[in-house]
């Protein structure tokens, strides 16, 4: 019975202790553009033009390892996560 309780007030502290989750500020899909898909962050290809290719889900950037690379500005970030598909 009282190891019940316990669990259950820490379950209890641990949900209200943690923040809810945030809506993402910019998504590039990379969809033969170079929009963001979540806000007004639309990124600039830097290193001639952006060329697109087959992606895993509809089309990909293709950057050519040398100079190529898109630049994105979204303000006062004190703390950020970044995914990506990348194919070596």
């Amino acid at each position: 019975m009282h190891k019940r309780l316990l669990l259950s007030i820490c379950l209890l502290a641990a949900l209200t202790l943690t923040s809810p989750a945030a809506e993402p500020l910019g998504h590039w899909p990379f969809d033969g553009h170079l929009d963001d898909a979540a806000g007004s962050a639309n990124g600039t290809f830097v290193g001639g033009a952006p060329s697109y290719t087959k992606g895993r889900i509809s089309q990909a950037i293709m950057f050519d390892g040398v100079d190529d690379l898109v630049e994105v500005m979204v303000p006062n970030l004190e703390a950020y996560t970044i995914s990506a598909w990348v194919r070596p």
